[in-house]
């Protein structure tokens, strides 16, 4: 999940980063999104909030928080 230099980038940008990252089974975490486009922990909460809307409604999926490994991921 690197934008490469750390540019800025836009929210629609970054969203769409975090669906690749669900949609091909890969997981994330607030830190790592934070890292990754510098953004504060209520706004990648907000994206998760979104994106988690998104595949509930189109593919009757969650993301899910797994506390063990403090990362968040699609359901089966």
């Amino acid at each position: 999940m690197s934008t490469k230099g750390k540019r800025s980038a836009s929210k629609t940008y970054i969203v769409l980063r975090m669906y690749d990252e669900f949609r091909t089974g890969g997981r994330t975490s607030v830190a790592k999104c934070r890292s990754a486009y510098g953004l504060s922990a209520p706004t990648v909460h907000r994206y998760l909030a979104l994106l988690r809307a998104y595949f509930m409604e189109n593919y009757g999926k969650d993301i899910v928080y797994d506390a063990a490994k403090g990362t968040y991921r699609l359901s089966q």
